[in-house]
């Protein structure tokens, strides 16, 4: 082939390249970055956002680029985590006067479908009844590349989680499980190099357990 034909198929091959790369590695905002968007997550190529315009919180990777939203216009939405993978939030619903429903929702990127749907606290669903049903905030949330997560569940807002009992979760393929309760610092949550364990800090001492 000469070598003018060789530089042509090479020039080609790059642009198609470009083209069929994800928006925002080619150099353009994509549905990941909309105008007048908001960050309020973004780690590992996923970010969640707020869009005024739209009135709500939507979450995107740039892997699959789709915007997924995160929840009904009844809903509030907060505390979240997300990884090119998987997004995760705290989600509350209420009812009038039949009380507020506190749930931590985990979604696909790729198909916007819920992984799961858990109380935000040591109650399940059939155990809840026409009141309020889950503790009202998370003080720290701890998110693994496979979609698995623990996290401190506490009542009231967030700046007071310190000052509450509160509870460490854990959420990986063996389900839902309450790993302690007590006096827990919620900023002492970490989740080790490999992913493999999470440890946590109660009354001064810490403990830990494995995440699958």
């Amino acid at each position: 082939m000469p070598g003018w034909a060789v530089a042509l198929a090479l020039s080609a091959a790059a642009v198609a390249a470009v083209l069929s790369a994800p928006a925002s590695v080619a150099g353009v905002a994509g549905p990941c970055f909309p105008g007048g968007s908001t960050t309020l997550a973004q780690h590992d190529g996923g970010r969640v956002f707020f869009l005024r315009s739209r009135h709500g919180a939507y979450a995107c990777s740039t892997r699959y680029g789709r915007v997924i939203r995160l929840a009904g216009d009844s809903d509030a939405t907060e505390h979240y985590s997300v990884n090119r993978r998987w997004v995760i939030f705290l989600r509350t619903y209420c009812e009038g006067a039949g009380g507020c429903f506190h749930h931590v929702v985990e979604k696909s990127l790729k198909s916007g479908r819920k992984r799961f749907i858990v109380i935000n606290g040591r109650k399940d669903h059939d155990e809840c009844g026409d009141y309020d049903c889950g503790e009202g905030a998370i003080g720290a949330l701890r998110l693994k590349p496979n979609g698995s997560a623990a996290w401190v569940a506490c009542p009231g807002h967030e700046d007071g989680c310190d000052d509450q009992p509160r509870y460490v979760i854990r959420r990986d393929r063996r389900g839902k499980r309450i790993l302690d309760h007590g006096k827990i610092s919620s900023r002492s949550l970490r989740l080790s190099p490999t992913g493999r364990m999470i440890s946590w800090i109660n009354a001064g001492r810490r403990r830990s357990a494995s995440l699958r």
